[in-house]
C-alpha cells in the first residue's frame, strides 16, 4: 500500500519537472521527466496485476480446501469475474457446486444434476437464452464429455436474439431445487462502460458463458431423458 500510495506523488513531481524544463527550455529535464512518468505508470500497472494474481491464488487455495473437504472432483471449474462466486461440475458424481463469497468465506451449495431446474444467460438483465426442465434443447453432444472445449455441443438453444448494442454485464443464472437458496448468479462480465459485441473481450467472455449454458442444457436434457424412460 505504501508503494502504491507514492505513485501520485511521483507523477506530480515529474509533471512539475516537465513544467520547469519547458520554462527553462531544458529538453533533457523534459525527456527524463517523461521517461519517469512512463516507467511509473508501467510499474504501477504491473504491481496491480501482481496483486490481483496473488489474490486469485489465495482464493483458489481456499476453494481447493473446501472442494477437498467435500470430496468433490474438479472436472470443470470457473471463478467468476469479480471472484465472488465459483462454479464446479463433478461429472463422475453427477454434482454441481456453487461457492458464494459471504463475508470473505466461500459458502458451498452442492446439488445433484437432477436438482438443476433452469439455466439462463442474461445480458444487462435481458435474457439471451434459457433452458429449463420443460423446454426443448436443440444441442447435440459430440462424444461423452460434457465440456470438451469450444464446439463440443452443436446446435441452437431457445432464447431471445443477442443484443447488438454495447453490453455491460453477462451473467449465468442457475435455478436449483432448493427452497433456501434457489438462485445462483455467476458473473462473466461486469463493466462500467458498454462493450461492443465485436469487442474481443466481450466475445471471449460470452463464449465462455455460452459454453457453460450448453453444459447445463445437456445436464437438464439428460435428466429429462432419464425420467421419461
Amino acid at each position: 500500500m505504501k508503494r502504491l500510495y507514492g505513485v501520485p506523488a511521483i507523477l506530480l513531481l515529474a509533471s512539475l519537472f516537465i513544467f520547469f524544463g519547458v520554462w527553462n527550455d531544458n529538453l533533457l529535464i523534459v525527456l527524463m521527466s517523461l521517461v519517469t512518468i512512463v516507467i511509473t505508470i508501467v510499474w504501477n500497472r504491473n504491481e496491480q496485476r501482481d496483486m490481483s494474481e496473488r489474490q486469485i491464488k489465495v482464493i483458489n487455495s481456499k476453494l481447493n480446501t473446501i472442494i477437498n473437504e467435500l470430496n468433490l472432483t474438479k472436472t470443470h471449474f470457473f471463478l467468476d469475474f469479480n471472484q465472488q462466486n465459483a462454479l464446479l461440475i463433478d461429472e463422475k458424481q453427477s454434482k454441481v457446486a456453487v461457492f458464494k463469497n459471504e463475508d470473505n468465506n466461500y459458502q458451498p451449495y452442492v446439488y445433484s444434476f437432477n436438482e438443476i431446474v433452469q439455466s439462463e444467460i442474461k445480458e444487462d438483465d435481458s435474457t439471451v437464452t434459457k433452458v429449463d426442465r420443460g423446454s426443448q434443447v436443440g444441442g447435440v453432444v459430440v462424444g461423452g464429455a460434457l465440456l470438451g472445449g469450444a464446439g463440443a455441443i452443436i446446435g441452437g438453444l431457445s432464447g431471445s436474439k443477442r443484443n447488438t448494442k454495447g453490453v455491460k454485464s453477462i451473467e449465468l443464472i442457475l435455478t436449483c431445487d432448493d427452497l433456501i437458496q434457489p438462485l445462483h448468479k455467476i458473473t462473466f462480465l461486469k463493466s462500467n462502460d458498454p462493450l461492443n459485441v465485436d469487442n474481443p473481450i466481450y466475445k471471449n467472455l460470452y463464449d465462455k458463458a455460452l459454453l457453460w449454458q450448453n453444459v447445463f442444457s445437456v445436464i437438464i436434457k439428460r435428466q429429462q431423458n432419464n425420467q421419461s424412460v
